[in-house]
């Protein structure tokens, strides 16, 4: 046999590349699939065969994020993934991160519609050791894109392990391709054409050891063979950690050895990184070598960053043990190399893994401190919690912002006990000392934030906040939005009936002190606020009249929550007015000006808005989906609470006629939320109970709900849940309560209405379907996919995609379950 080669000689090519045509043949049943997944332990040649799969398909958009060890924050993965579809396009990766981590359902579904509007051609996301990712949210994100059948997209997820959502119902379902040990594992005769391809033709008795060695473990196969392409032997080994180390490690230069000690502690890293963290020389072509000669080593090519893999980084890390490299000097340096290149997280994951709290204080003190709160919470988080009390409080001001952020997210139990922890641990370190006052206006700040439903309360504090900080603008205040899951503001902080003025009175007051306190405009907010009441109380003239001013002065100042504010207000009027052509032009413009918005709230905002207007009008196939086959429990915390989204299903139930389901929504209604309660909401409550039981057991049954409805409606003159609902209330007031006062108040609004109303219901057009496409509807409502359906039909996969198209364009509707419930309507069989 040829003498070893001397250490640091890298003189072997890299071993031919078996193509594993089963492996091959199995991915490639992925561009008809949702969903693949690679899943064996580490060594099978996981990420190598999708690496290869995909670089013989140039032609398909490849986003392929690997995650790091133990994955704690849902949100930072998440932000990765937006981070690496900027190579796709801006303004996708602008819509993802404006959006952020999909949680509730309506979220899901508006990611959905993004995707569907950016990928135009097939589009691969690939999420590799996705077994590092502990996230119940993910999950279900995943699941509920498989299940959007969204004909562009393609998940792929290699990992160890299978992941924790019914991917067996899935995969039985005919959605996804499974790829997984029993399949990556080497035969005797593929690992023997291994060898062969690479110039080693093995004796039988050679052939015998390989295959007790390997058991058909790729990674020893190819390390057998580059040991054996040195020595001219076969030679036995306790493991394959001991292989990797003899017939790779062990063969690098010195330096390289160093650099691979060093970066063993982290996921990724470019060659300037390895070089300043490691604190040695190093060229680029040097790492290259590593993923030319050996494989062991990944190169991202858009990132530019080198990845260990597994069985390497393991060998490399218990090198650094044994040289003595100190890793909190490590970690510290990859922090300051990624906090000089604004990757704040990142630095902050490495600060906090070398133990220096206050740096990351430092850090958190800074401009940047909201992006990194929003971008890593849990993580961020985390670290707060544990934080030392002395740390904490010296740095009052990413302390506190923490503290005010969580509040936001949580008013309950956690967001009030860090508030008065923080409370006591700063009036031990700074009552009576200097900055003490402004300490205490911004505590004032968060105290009205955990006030949230007490408008008085929430108002008291914010004076009291502006008045201690003197007028001069808060160190923590963000996020300047008044609305939270509601196109109307004021519904939101009336909590006890008879308050109406009071609550538009300390409305205008709290958004005043809140614009001085984040230094904004509160030109606008007042018409705002005045324009809802007038809307609420029939002043129907005074509504428009102000809504119109209202949207002209938000559009300036680019106020999108007063925008939406205001058309929800006109779009309303002109239902009113009966202005049938107009409403509609205005409905486009306000879903042409709404078309970029990705930020949740808003979004919820503008769906719940437009489609309120749609359904009064009768165009039901025109409404959110996530509205139109609402299921409270799935949607996110916000709509919970407020529970438009009932009011809007409920309203949908009164046009069908489902007076059971009707009944069960208007209980959702009726049941206090938590700490909160919005009398706007137990009005709808009872006049849909008034509705279900006048339906189901007569008007008698009906008059105490209705009853209560007036009893809250009346000392405000909130008439226009009573004005949505007149079709059906109208024969029990006149059987039970016609000399009602508030009912004779609202009887000239009846008569407008439903004169209005007229203008919009018009006779449903007939539709007609071919045979041809009245088969295709079948296998669509039977759940066939599209290349089902194309297979079925004997027809190209573009013909069936057409002819749905077509479809759609004859039923009014935009999706397949919307297209299945209009021909139900309209009676097509």
């Amino acid at each position: 046999p040829p003498p070893p080669p001397q250490k640091g000689a890298m003189l072997l090519d890299k071993p031919k590349e078996y193509e594993r045509k089963k492996v091959k043949n199995q991915l490639s049943e992925m561009s008809k699939k949702p969903l693949g997944m690679i899943i064996a332990p580490s060594g099978y040649g996981k990420t190598t065969a999708a690496r290869s799969f995909f670089a013989a398909h140039p032609e398909y958009d490849v986003i392929w994020v690997s995650f790091g060890q133990e994955e704690v924050d849902e949100v930072w993965v998440w932000n990765r993934i937006c981070d690496k579809c900027r190579e796709i396009s801006e303004d996708f990766y602008v819509q993802m991160k404006e959006l952020g981590l999909p949680k509730s359902v309506q979220e899901m579904d508006y990611l959905v519609m993004i995707i569907r509007s950016f990928m135009k051609t097939p589009f691969y996301l690939v999420l590799d050791d996705y077994h590092e990712c502990d996230s119940r949210t993910l999950n279900r994100l995943i699941v509920h894109l498989v299940n959007a059948d969204i004909s562009q997209l393609h998940l792929l997820l290699i990992g160890h392990l299978y992941p924790d959502f019914p991917y067996g119902e899935i995969y039985l379902k005919g959605n996804c391709v499974l790829v997984d040990q029993t399949m990556l594992a080497l035969t005797e005769e593929e690992a023997e054409e291994i060898f062969r391809q690479n110039g080693v033709e093995l004796a039988p008795e050679e052939k015998k050891s390989m295959e007790e060695y390997t058991d058909g473990w790729i990674a020893a196969v190819y390390l057998l063979l580059i040991d054996y392409k040195r020595s001219g032997r076969l030679e036995r080994f306790t493991n394959v950690t001991h292989l990797m180390k003899t017939v790779i490690f062990d063969k690098f230069s010195d330096e390289m050895q160093e650099i691979c000690a060093k970066m063993s502690l982290f996921d990724y890293f470019t060659p300037e990184e390895a070089a300043y963290v490691a604190e040695c020389e190093i060229q680029p072509s040097a790492m290259m070598e590593l993923v030319e000669k050996f494989g062991f080593m990944q190169y991202d090519v858009p990132s530019g960053k080198y990845e260990m893999h597994t069985l390497l980084r393991t060998v490399a890390n218990a090198e650094m043990g044994k040289r003595g490299y100190d890793p909190v000097r490590l970690y510290h340096r990859c922090a300051e190399w990624n906090e000089r290149r604004e990757n704040y997280v990142t630095a902050i994951i490495n600060y906090k893994k070398a133990g220096e709290y206050r740096e990351i204080f430092r850090l958190l003190s800074g401009e940047a401190r909201y992006s990194v709160f929003d971008q890593a919470p849990a993580i961020i988080g985390d670290f707060m919690e544990h934080a030392p009390e002395n740390v904490r409080v010296k740095y009052p001001t990413a302390y506190l912002a923490w503290v005010y952020d969580t509040i936001l997210e949580d008013r309950e139990e956690k967001g009030k006990r860090l508030l008065n922890r923080a409370k006591e641990e700063l009036a031990r370190a700074y009552e009576g000392k200097e900055g003490w006052n402004r300490l205490q206006g911004e505590l004032l700040i968060m105290e009205s934030a955990a006030q949230f439903n007490n408008i008085e309360q929430v108002t008291k504090y914010m004076r009291e906040a502006e008045r201690t900080l003197q007028g001069a603008p808060s160190s923590i205040f963000r996020k300047p939005l008044l609305t939270c899951g509601s196109p109307q503001m004021t519904v939101l902080y009336q909590n006890e009936p008879g308050t109406l003025k009071k609550t538009v009175r300390l409305e205008k007051e709290y958004a005043r002190y809140y614009m001085h306190l984040i230094g904004g405009v509160e030109d606008g907010w007042d018409e705002l606020f005045d324009a809802e009441y007038a809307y609420l109380t029939g002043d129907m003239d005074r509504a428009m009249e102000l809504a119109l001013t209202v949207k002209e002065k938000a559009r300036f100042r680019k106020q999108t929550c007063i925008i939406i504010s205001s058309y929800y207000i006109e779009l309303w009027c002109l239902i009113w007015q009966g202005k049938e052509e107009l409403l509609e032009q205005r409905l486009r413009e306000f879903n042409e000006e709404m078309r970029g918005i990705a930020r949740p709230i808003l979004v919820m905002d503008y769906e719940l808005a437009y489609s309120t207007i749609y359904v009064l009008i009768g165009r039901i196939d025109k409404i959110s989906g996530w509205i139109r086959n609402f299921e409270l429990e799935k949607c996110s915390h916000i709509i919970r609470s407020i529970r438009n989204g009932c009011i809007i299903y409920a309203m949908i139930l009164c046009r069908t006629g489902q007076w059971t389901l009707l009944d069960a929504i208007a209980g959702d209604l009726l049941v206090p939320f938590e700490s909160s309660r919005h009398v706007y909401v137990e009005i709808f409550g009872y006049l849909y109970k008034t509705i279900a039981a006048f339906h189901l057991q007569g008007s008698a049954r009906a008059l105490p709900y209705l009853q209560q409805a007036v009893e809250l409606a009346e000392p405000d003159g909130l008439k226009i849940p009573f004005i949505e609902c007149c079709e059906e209330l109208e024969p029990v007031f006149e059987e039970h309560m016609k000399r009602n006062g508030f009912y004779l108040s609202l009887k000239p609004c009846f008569k407008q209405y439903r004169a209005s109303l007229k203008h919009f219901q018009k006779e449903i057009r007939k539709v007609t379907l071919t045979a041809r496409e009245r088969e295709l509807m079948g296998l669509v409502k039977a759940g066939l996919r599209n290349s089902e359906i194309s297979e079925k039909m004997n027809i190209a996969l573009v013909t069936v995609e057409k002819n749905l198209t077509a479809v759609y364009r004859k039923l009014n509707v935009s999706n397949r379950a919307a297209a299945i419930k209009r021909m139900e309507e309209l009676n097509i069989r």
